[in-house]
């Protein structure tokens, strides 16, 4: 028995508007939190600026291109009850 998680045409539905307002939603709360930081706990903008260039950007950008054209193996669940 093969999972057909990936190729589920129910999943693909509305994942592009929902994955668009989880980013728009991670902006707000990531500069809430920036200005929140300057504002009230005297850091310094640059620093956390940085830390999400490398981390929240470059990494992902790099994983992103790293697996560009990568397709996921089949696999097969043989209990799949028991590994639930």
């Amino acid at each position: 028995m093969f999972t057909r998680v990936l190729e589920n045409p129910r999943l693909k539905t509305g994942a592009k508007a929902t994955g668009m307002a989880l980013l728009a939603a991670y902006v707000v709360v990531y500069a809430a939190t920036l200005y929140a930081m300057v504002r009230f706990g005297q850091f310094e903008a640059g620093d956390a600026l940085g830390v999400f260039a490398v981390l929240g950007v470059g990494f992902s950008l790099a994983a992103w291109l790293l697996t560009i054209g990568v397709k996921p193996l089949p696999y097969r669940v043989l209990e799949p009850d028991r590994e639930w």
